[in-house]
This record gives C-alpha cells, structure tokens and sequence, in this order.
C-alpha cells in the first residue's frame, strides 16, 4: 500500500492516489474553503473541505478507505488547517462510520450528514 505519490493541486484543490502493486486502491480530493462555514452553531475559518474519498471496488472491505481518509486528515493538519470538514450522503453509512471511528463530530442536516474533525485537537 503507497500514498508516497506526490500530491498534486491546481489552486486551492489537492488530491492524493493510493496503490498497491501497481493497481489503483482508491484516492482524496479536497479543496481549501476561503468560505466560513457553519457546523451547529460553530463558524469554521481555515477549513480543509474534504470532496470525496473513493476506494476500488475490488479494494473495498478491507481498511483502506480508513487509511485513506487518516491520509487526507494528516495533509490537512500538516498544511496548518483547523478542521477538516466532509459531508456524507444518509445512503454511505461505511463513510459515516469512518468519520465517527476518526473522530469527527457528525450532525444529521436532512439527508446528509455533516462530519467536522477538530485537527488543533488531533
């Protein structure tokens, strides 16, 4: 299993590729939010704003999208971001249970769930 691979951006948006022998595993993509973004009644600045998270299917079930989404969580925390900040459809409940193992804070907004991690804590 590889995440050494350079990450690469255009702007504000990073991605980062997982493989393993030579066959893609999965990859992040983020982007850097100048908005302020409101969790519960909190305002979130210097927010990494997670997009996805894709494993495989021939690589799912087997700890990698958890190894992939600590990859984005490391990044973010070491460019100097606050929070990371994702959210997750009612239907992924494999990503939901990644975020809340990782330690986010989730609330359910009406068909997604919006996952926040405190990376100043982390």
């Amino acid at each position: 299993y590889d995440m050494s691979n350079p990450f690469f951006g255009k702007g504000d948006r990073f991605s980062a590729v997982a493989s393993l022998d030579g066959k893609l595993v999965g990859f992040w993509d983020g982007m850097v939010s100048d908005d302020i973004i409101m969790f519960s009644i909190e305002f979130m600045r210097n927010t990494f704003y997670s997009n996805y998270i894709f494993v495989s299917p021939d690589f799912r079930d087997r700890g990698f999208g958890r190894q992939i989404k600590r990859h984005q969580l490391e990044f973010a925390k070491k460019m100097g971001y606050e929070f990371l900040y994702a959210e997750v459809g009612v239907f992924n409940q494999t990503s939901l249970n990644i975020q809340k193992e990782l330690g986010a804070k989730v609330l359910y907004r009406g068909g997604r769930y919006e996952c926040c991690f405190d990376l100043k804590n982390k």
